[in-house]
């Protein structure tokens, strides 16, 4: 099943070919939520901000993982249409971080605390009984700005933590 997977993923890992992938393949994605068993899909793709439970079933079917890969580079697009904001976020941390108040630049800056748990790297399980996974590597020149501010949210993270 792996090698069926991979054949339906973008053949290159950077932003304009996964941009492309996700367009053209919004329909068949569609046509696959639409005729899942699992209504999880569904739900996702008309409510976006609703949580997705993880999958538990020990073999999934193909539709499924594609499904899953569609959504998780969907999100990975959100992530790099924002990186001239990140780079704000950045350029006013680095510029002023001797004269401001850190709560508040992290206040003003919270709703980007989902890069925490961002990576460079789509990883979908597609078989739960073995953990065998799929690992789409990206490219980090397409996410040059999330990766310092993840970096800065952790060090912060970490500096309230060991105090």
């Amino acid at each position: 099943m792996k090698n069926e997977i991979l054949k339906a993923l973008p053949n290159t890992n950077d932003i304009l070919t996964i941009t492309d992938w996700v367009n053209k393949n919004e329909s068949k994605i569609l046509y696959l939520i639409n005729n899942a068993s699992c209504k999880k899909w569904f739900s996702k793709y008309h409510n976006p901000t609703s949580f997705l439970y993880p999958c538990v079933c020990s073999t999934r079917i193909k539709a499924c993982v594609i499904i899953e890969i569609y959504f998780k580079l969907k999100s990975i697009l959100e992530i790099n249409q924002n990186e001239l904001l990140y780079k704000k976020a950045i350029d006013e941390y680095i510029t002023t971080t001797s004269t401001f108040n850190i709560g508040e630049w992290l206040f003003k800056y919270s709703q980007f605390e989902e890069l925490l748990s961002f990576s460079n790297k789509v990883i979908v399980i597609y078989d739960n009984a073995k953990w065998s996974k799929i690992i789409f590597p990206l490219r980090e020149i397409d996410f040059t700005y999330a990766l310092i501010l993840k970096s800065i949210f952790e060090k912060i993270n970490y500096n309230e933590t060991s105090q």
